[in-house]
This record gives structure tokens, C-alpha cells and sequence, in this order.
């Protein structure tokens, strides 16, 4: 009778143990989800540093993923082939946010989702302490901001338009990179690599769920050739969720010699149109063209020099001023010779143009071309065939930046002279 009580004792036990063991994994359960709805109304409520800290993990991600790519393929990604390109594209949905970072850290091509534009950037108001001033300030007002940097405190002054000096949030020191000059042209002191500050940007980062045309993105990218994907590298893609017009911000990156943009670098800006996403899609291909054509062929920008140079694009820069012409000149206005209206804008317009057109629509180009060929004029034909040799028989080999390499250009362009 006492051994039949004991085991009831026992069994009671127990049971009490597997009621408190179901009532903690219960209680667990509870926190986990009451955990998951705050995140769920952070977001609702703008909770950036939660995506802060997303974008801040997938950079300490990025060595490992780029480290599993060279090892899939026994080469580094600028050697990789179209074949392998098209396999490691396979494997990935780029409507998932974890792979978009992955196609992003293997082609070293930062993407970021912003919810202001590249003007709100450009002057610096990302800067402010006062951010309901600084969105409230209207695109004609923030342009007469200036920006100024101390060299020796490593400081950054922000002056509105009567020069008077504004409260600055709490940024990283040293945000400015310093450049040296060789000859005449500038680079990153010790031929280091511009790098996107993420906590300068925080409070302007969103997730990529939050762009209206998010699952169209995969698409756009899908589109972009290996050979413009590799010499596109180092530079960013700026998604934003408004409208507006989309941009290309060629510049050094956020420097002594130019300020504006400050925590970000060259890269272009995505905004919606008002056609939807096939016009976005079209936006975002032209852009990519303007840095190709402003940065890629030129070898950097104005004076500064990139610091991943592709030789063999640089030669076709010569080319490219023949048949397209120069930046801002002027076009002959003909109802030959250009794939859309637009295209006859300007020189630099017309390449951005027939840039997107080869990627987008390249059978109709082709066709458009061969038409106007046999009807005399040739003019077409040129833009197109300059397009496919650049895009599909012209070297990606890259050239690193070095102290050898500025000195022996400089010694090239006296002797043109």
C-alpha cells in the first residue's frame, strides 16, 4: 500500500513537472510572439534602428558569402563565367530580402531602401538634428546650403542659406575621407575604398518591403549583363518609395574635395514614375547607363579616380564621344538615328538611352537599326553595334589603383599634349 502511494506521489510529480515544463515552453511561445508583434508595430511606427541593425549584420555577412561564392566556383566573382553567373543566379529569389543581399555582396554592389530622395542627400539635411526642419525645407531652399569641413578636427560645419550654423546630429568623427593628389588627379588617401556609413543614413533607412514596386526588383536586376554587373562594382543602387525623377550621383564619395552625399557614394537613385513599374524599370536601366558612360568609360570622376579601373571599357571612351558625343552637347534633331525622343536630349542622354534600349528592348533596337540602315542612314546601327561590343565583347579585367598606375596616366596625358 505505501509502495502504491509512493508511486502515485511519483506519478503526481510528475505530472506537475510536464504541466510546468508545457506552461514554460507556453510562456516562451507568448513572449516569442508578444516579441514579434512589437517588431511588427516598431516597423508600423518607423523602427529604424531594428533596420539598422539588419543592414549592419548583412555588411559583417558579406566577407563569408563572398568567400562561399569564390570557393563554389574556385575564382573570385569578377572571373566568373556567364555560365556560372547564370547558375548562381538560379539559385537565388531575389524577392527575399536575405538573397537581394546575397546577389548584392557577391557583385559588391551595396542596394539600400531609402524613403527620401537623392536632393534631400545631396545638401547635407540627413545631417541635421532638427529633422522636421530638415524634411519640411523645400528642394530650392536646401540647395543654398552649404557645407564645410575642418581638416584639422576632422569636423563638419552645416550652414543654411544666411551662413549660420546648424545643430548636427551625433555622427561618427573622421566621416570625411581625406584624399591626396598625384599629378592631376585625386584619390582616397592610401587608395582605400569609399564605404557607405549606414548610421549616418539610420534614421532614413527602410526595408525593402516598404517599396511600392519590391517585387518587381528581382526583374530589373536579372536584366543587367555580367559585364555590366562587374564593372558597375563598388557602386551603389539606391532604392527610394517616393516619386520622382530618378538619378545618377556621380561623385568621389564624401570627401574634402566634395562634400555632398556625405556617408554615402556614387551609385544611382530609384525613384517611382508615375507609368508604374515598367517605367521605373526603364529609369533604372537609363541611370545605370549615366554611371557607366560618367564613370566607368571616364575612369572616374572629373580629377578623382576610382579605384577599381577597367582598362579596356577606358579605351572605347574615345569611341563613345564619336558616335554619341560629349556630356551636354548638343544632338542633331533628325527623326533618324535615336531609339525614342528622349535620346535626343542631349550627347549624354542619347548613350543613357540606347544604353537601356540594348538591355530592355535589344530586338527592336536591332530591328529599328537594321531599318534605318538600309534606308541610308547608318547612324543607328553605329549606337547599337557600339553597345554590343561594349556590353558583350569588351574586357571586364580590372585594374586596382596605385600610386604606379596614376604616375605612368599623368606621363600618358603630358605626352598628348
Amino acid at each position: 500500500m505505501q509502495r502504491e502511494t509512493g508511486m502515485v506521489r511519483a506519478a503526481d510529480k510528475s505530472t506537475q513537472g510536464l504541466v510546468r515544463h508545457f506552461k514554460w515552453i507556453a510562456l516562451c511561445m507568448l513572449m516569442a510572439s508578444m516579441l514579434s508583434l512589437s517588431r511588427s508595430v516598431l516597423a508600423v511606427n518607423g523602427d529604424r534602428p531594428v533596420v539598422l541593425q539588419v543592414y549592419l549584420a548583412e555588411q559583417a555577412r558579406k566577407p563569408v558569402v563572398r568567400r562561399q561564392l569564390e570557393e563554389r566556383f574556385q575564382r573570385p566573382f569578377q572571373q566568373i563565367t556567364e555560365e556560372q553567373y547564370a547558375a548562381f543566379m538560379k539559385g537565388l529569389n531575389l524577392d527575399r530580402d536575405e538573397d537581394l543581399f546575397q546577389w548584392s555582396h557577391v557583385t559588391d554592389i551595396p542596394v539600400l531602401a531609402l524613403r527620401k530622395t537623392s536632393s534631400f542627400f545631396r545638401m547635407n539635411l540627413h545631417l541635421m538634428e532638427d529633422r522636421d526642419a530638415a524634411e519640411q525645407l523645400s528642394r530650392l531652399t536646401s540647395f543654398k546650403y552649404q557645407t564645410f569641413y575642418d581638416e584639422k578636427t576632422g569636423k563638419i560645419d552645416l550652414q543654411d542659406e544666411s551662413g549660420t550654423s546648424l545643430k548636427l546630429r551625433a555622427i561618427p568623427d573622421n566621416l570625411l575621407m581625406p584624399v591626396d593628389r598625384i599629378g592631376r588627379y585625386w584619390h582616397f588617401r592610401n587608395f582605400v575604398d569609399s564605404q557607405i556609413n549606414y548610421r549616418v543614413i539610420e534614421p532614413y533607412l527602410i526595408r525593402f518591403g516598404d517599396l511600392p514596386y519590391r517585387n518587381a526588383l528581382g526583374e530589373w536586376i536579372r536584366k543587367i549583363p555580367l559585364s555590366i554587373v562587374k564593372v558597375y562594382s563598388g557602386k551603389a543602387i539606391y532604392f527610394t518609395n517616393l516619386q520622382g525623377r530618378s538619378f545618377s550621383t556621380t561623385m568621389p564619395v564624401s570627401n574634402e574635395t566634395y562634400k555632398l552625399h556625405t556617408g554615402l557614394k556614387t551609385g544611382v537613385w530609384i525613384e517611382m514614375r508615375n507609368d508604374g513599374n515598367a517605367g521605373s524599370e526603364k529609369n533604372f536601366i537609363h541611370e545605370l547607363g549615366h554611371l557607366i558612360d560618367r564613370v566607368v568609360l571616364n575612369g572616374g570622376y572629373d580629377s578623382y579616380r576610382d579605384n577599381d579601373q577597367f582598362p579596356e571599357f577606358r579605351k572605347l571612351m574615345a569611341d563613345k564621344q564619336k558616335i554619341f558625343g560629349v556630356m551636354d552637347d548638343k544632338v542633331l534633331n533628325t527623326p533618324f538615328g535615336y531609339i525614342s525622343n528622349y535620346a535626343k536630349t542631349n550627347a549624354q542622354e542619347s548613350f543613357a538611352e540606347h544604353f537601356r534600349a540594348f538591355i530592355g528592348e535589344k530586338e527592336h533596337f536591332r530591328a529599328k537599326a537594321e531599318k534605318e540602315a538600309a534606308e541610308g542612314h547608318p547612324e543607328l546601327m553605329r549606337k547599337y553595334q557600339f553597345m554590343k561590343k561594349m556590353m558583350e565583347e569588351t574586357s571586364t579585367r580590372k585594374v586596382r589603383l596605385s600610386k604606379a598606375f596614376l604616375e605612368e596616366e599623368e606621363r600618358e596625358n603630358q605626352s598628348d599634349r
